[in-house]
């Protein structure tokens, strides 16, 4: 397993999980990646190629996010989402892809979407950005299955609802708006919409599934 990441943080505290769930160190990795910079995805395949001498499953959860309504949005922070959440899937997709097709791996790549990309959830809104970069990982999944089958390489995605996770309990308003404007969208964050909010977990599980044999027949789907 290589964890790829720009936090070397989070990373650390990851391989320390996985060490006490009894991964040695020689089974585990890190390779600090900025998914934005095309250059560093390459090294990361090269770094995974060079330490375990293959590559067979790629998952890409790289993704953020912040909050404005849609009138509110400034272009510079719609652009930047789009460029790590789309764009960044886009990249790593596309060089991972190139090594499965030289070495001939059947590979299992497992993106990350969302349904807040075709579901009204929350109901206020406030991340067009990030609604439309998981909408476009969608359809990144559905066109990359249709290139990719011809080479035995199965692409997925997985699109959870709402979980509480670091990133989800920390995410911040857009930097140039007003206080009213942020008061605003505080008060909306805070109206309970969920029945339930589903575990990280219930996700993983689902994700380390369609990195298995089971999703042999299957390629181009989303799981919701």
């Amino acid at each position: 397993v290589v964890l790829a990441s720009f936090s070397e943080s989070e990373a650390e505290n990851a391989l320390g999980l996985l060490e006490e769930c009894g991964f040695s160190q020689n089974s585990v990795a890190y390779c600090k990646v900025d998914v934005t910079k095309e250059d560093e995805v390459e090294e990361m395949v090269r770094f995974v190629d060079k330490t375990f001498g293959s590559l067979d499953i790629l998952v890409t959860a790289a993704a953020t996010w912040n909050y404005a309504h849609i009138y509110d949005m400034p272009e510079v922070e719609f652009k930047k989402v789009i460029d790590v959440n789309l764009i960044g899937a886009f990249r790593t997709v596309k060089h991972v892809s190139r090594y499965m097709i030289e070495k001939k791996i059947p590979g299992k790549m497992t993106l990350i979407s969302s349904n807040c990309a075709w579901l009204p959830y929350p109901v206020f809104g406030g991340y067009a950005h990030y609604a439309a970069s998981k909408g476009g990982v969608v359809s990144l999944t559905i066109e990359a299955a249709k290139e990719l089958k011809r080479f035995g390489i199965k692409v997925n995605t997985v699109a959870p609802g709402g979980m509480a996770t670091a990133g989800a309990m920390n995410n911040l308003m857009v930097p140039s708006l007003t206080e009213e404007q942020q008061d605003e969208l505080f008060e909306e964050i805070s109206i309970p919409q969920l029945d339930e909010i589903k575990s990280v977990d219930s996700v993983a599980r689902v994700v380390y599934m369609m990195c298995t044999d089971f999703v042999d027949g299957i390629t181009g789907e989303c799981v919701t």
